[in-house]
């Protein structure tokens, strides 16, 4: 199972070089106040994507942006490892349809623009002619199980639809590991996988809902952390508790006192598979593996993005970004 080499010797190159690191030490460096941020994010590639600068959203549907012009160059892997390409499509994706859904549930105004997908076309179309109740055969039809189910449950809780969202993602994410088998790239598939099962046994812990529970443990797949651990934590509604799902992984090392344990344990997974990125990009370029090796250091990146946005937003300015960026700044 190989890309062609003629295909992919040069863009991966490229795209390797396309990286957003620069741009994140940049941003990094210009935490003191939210207007020095801004005038950062337009002197990044993200500022031709960038129409307006007003929220976290701006930013984050320009980082996106970003990374579905990576993996449009990518599109190859989609005829010869698909269950791949779709997992790392739907990482993309996932953002937006929690944003949809979410807006429609609090009666807000939907994301100004989307990114050009027929899945969030026909999603905001159904929500704005028929609400969420309307969603469940649109998202059948795309596999999204856990969101089908949260559309027809009786309490459309927030919390609730960040679960969902991120086990459809985690189930994207199981699908294209045992496709990628033994290649070498496919440990960030593994590591992208334990992130999205800390997170949502983190959520699933908070919510205290017997359907959560039940949802998790179904759905819960792991590499490296441990999955009685985060089902322990679970089931006794312990979020303190997810952390320790980490123990005894190389994951434990870049686990950060400073954050809450849940969210700790997903920027500590998150770290460490972007140390782990160099050896996976100096593998063989025609093996699908490593194009899945470049999607991630472009996920990544995105959400290096992201979680500095959030910060200067928030006015949190330098003392978070050590905790919550995968990149060492």
């Amino acid at each position: 199972m190989e890309l062609p080499s003629d295909y992919v010797a040069p863009i991966l190159r490229v795209v390797r070089r396309m990286s957003l690191e620069e741009d994140i030490r940049l941003l990094a460096s210009q935490m003191a106040s939210l207007e020095q941020f801004l005038q950062a994010v337009r002197g990044t590639r993200l500022a031709a994507r960038a129409a307006r600068l007003e929220g976290v959203d701006d930013v984050e549907e320009a980082a996106w942006g970003f990374y579905a012009d990576v993996r449009a160059k990518l599109a190859p892997l989609e005829s010869v490892a698909p269950r791949t390409y779709g997992a790392y499509s739907m990482l993309a994706l996932a953002p937006w349809l929690a944003r949809l859904v979410r807006a429609s549930i609090a009666g807000s105004e939907p994301p100004r623009s989307l990114p050009r997908h027929p899945l969030l076309r026909n999603v905001a179309r159904i929500l704005g002619e028929a609400g969420v109740r309307a969603l469940p055969p649109l998202l059948e039809g795309h596999g999204l199980r856990h969101l089908a189910l949260f559309a027809r449950s009786p309490r459309l809780d927030p919390a609730a639809l960040e679960l969902a969202v991120d086990l459809d993602t985690l189930s994207s994410f199981s699908e294209a590991l045992r496709e990628l088998g033994e290649s070498r790239g496919a440990e960030h598939v593994c590591y992208r996988l334990d992130a999205l099962a800390v997170r949502a046994a983190g959520t699933a812990a908070l919510l205290e809902s017997r359907d959560a529970r039940r949802a998790v443990e179904g759905s819960l797949v792991t590499c490296l952390a441990s999955r009685h651990r985060l089902l322990e934590a679970v089931e006794e509604g312990a979020v303190e508790r997810v952390a320790a799902a980490l123990h005894g992984t190389p994951y434990h090392a870049y686990l950060s006192p400073r954050l809450p344990p849940a969210e700790a344990a997903y920027h500590a997974v998150r770290k460490y598979s972007r140390a782990r990125l160099a050896g996976s990009l100096a593998s063989d370029p025609t093996e699908p593996g490593h194009a899945a090796a470049v999607l991630e250091l472009i996920a990544l990146d995105v959400e290096d993005v992201v979680a500095l946005a959030t910060a200067a937003f928030a006015g949190l300015g330098r003392d978070v970004v050590g905790d919550v960026v995968s990149l060492p700044v």
